[in-house]
Formats: structure tokens, sequence, C-alpha cells
């Protein structure tokens, strides 16, 4: 079994994820880890990429968590 060497390949050049994710990365994210703690430990996941997941989720009207870890 070969697996792919990026999981880009995975993902057609012309899927909305792709465009989601270029939005995305043009916002202004201060806010957002300035809502987390400095001292305690670091989130599982990076709280920039977290928000990237739930809002194309929304977008996709899947909203239950459990719903979109499955997706």
């Amino acid at each position: 079994m070969v697996l792919p060497l990026s999981l880009e390949s995975l993902i057609p050049e012309d899927d909305s994820v792709r465009l989601h994710s270029h939005v995305m990365e043009g916002l202004d994210y201060t806010k957002l880890y300035q809502a987390y703690a400095s001292t305690g430990r670091k989130p599982a996941v990076e709280p920039q990429i977290m928000c990237k997941v739930v809002t194309y989720a929304y977008s996709k009207n899947i909203y239950s968590s459990r719903k979109i870890e499955k997706a």
C-alpha cells in the first residue's frame, strides 16, 4: 500500500474547502487567541484550525460536534 506524500493531493483543486481555507487565512485571529489562557495546557488543536473546521461545517449545515467529527 502506498500512501500519498501529501494529504493535499486527496482534495481536488476546485473543492470549496480550498476556497474556504484561503479566505480564512486572510482573517485576523488576535482576539480569538486572546480568549485562550496563556497558562495551563495547550489546546489539542490550534484555535485557528478549529475555527476553520467549525465555520466550514456550519457552511455545510452541520452543527453537531459529533456530526462534524464524523464528516
